[in-house]
Parts: structure tokens; sequence; C-alpha cells
């Protein structure tokens, strides 16, 4: 998903990564109690390392955070 870096951080953006987390997981973005979980579940991988962000110009020029794995794998996390 966030290996090639084309989904972006901000929930605004219409290639947020929740939207995939959300599908993946069958979840309804529209549900308030469904977003929450999805925002729950990002905000977790982003504290632990699993998503890091890597601002990058989009396609208008605009520098934008896009999500991309983290490196806990590189930190012991995963066998």
């Amino acid at each position: 998903m966030a290996a090639e870096g084309r989904y972006r951080k901000d929930s605004r953006a219409e290639d947020w990564i929740g939207r995939a987390v959300a599908e993946v997981l069958n979840l309804d973005l529209e549900d308030e109690a469904d977003r929450k979980q999805v925002k729950n579940i990002l905000k977790t991988w982003f504290a632990n390392g699993v998503l890091d962000v890597k601002p990058r110009k989009d396609g208008t020029r605009h520098e934008r955070d896009y999500v991309v794995p983290g490196n806990w794998a590189d930190e012991g996390c995963v066998s």
C-alpha cells in the first residue's frame, strides 16, 4: 500500500492513506465510528514507526506529506 508512496497523510486528501486502510478493513469512512477507528490505527502506526512521512511535490508541484513504510523492521521488531 504505502510502499509506492502514493498515499497522503492528510485526511482531507483524495488519496489519503486512510481510504486504503478502510477498504482493506471493510470500514465505512462515512460512519463516524469507522472513521475514528481508521484514524486511531494510523496514529498508532505512525507512532510505532510502521508508517512514516516523506515530503515531496505533488502533480501541481506543491510539497505534500506522502506516507511511506517506516523503519520498524530495521529496529528488530520483525524477525
